[in-house]
């Protein structure tokens, strides 16, 4: 699927299923996200949106400083794939596959899993 078309049906989804960010991102509104690149994502430690669970998405702009890693072309490709079914056929179960996709691909990552350790003692600290 060429990069228009999935945007387009990213945006679409939300409204159509009224499901707040079924395809994970960091921000207020789905922004055009070029997926024959290397894709940003930014880990929210403790999000009030999910309790004491990270909150894990694509970004745009990481405008709250939040802890981001740059997928490989390889992770993007499988990160596009697994889009490309969710949007296809909505699901709680496609929704899942993302999230466990990008939270594994972050477990391997020591140096973002301690910038998020930073992240929350700043905050603790304010």
């Amino acid at each position: 699927m060429n990069n228009k078309d999935l945007n387009e049906l990213i945006k679409n989804i939300e409204t159509d299923l009224d499901i707040l960010k079924p395809i994970p991102y960091v921000g207020w509104v789905w922004e055009e996200v070029d997926f024959d690149a290397p894709v940003k994502i930014a880990v929210i430690p403790n999000s009030d949106m999910h309790a004491h669970v990270p909150y894990i998405g694509i970004v745009f702009n990481n405008l709250w400083n939040y802890p981001e890693y740059i997928l490989t072309i390889d992770e993007t490709i499988s990160l596009k794939k697994l889009i490309e079914d969710c949007v296809n056929m909505c699901s709680y179960i496609n929704m899942e596959k993302i999230q466990r996709f990008l939270k594994l691909t972050l477990d391997c990552r020591s140096d973002v899993m301690d910038k998020c350790q930073e992240w929350r003692e700043r905050r603790a600290s304010i």
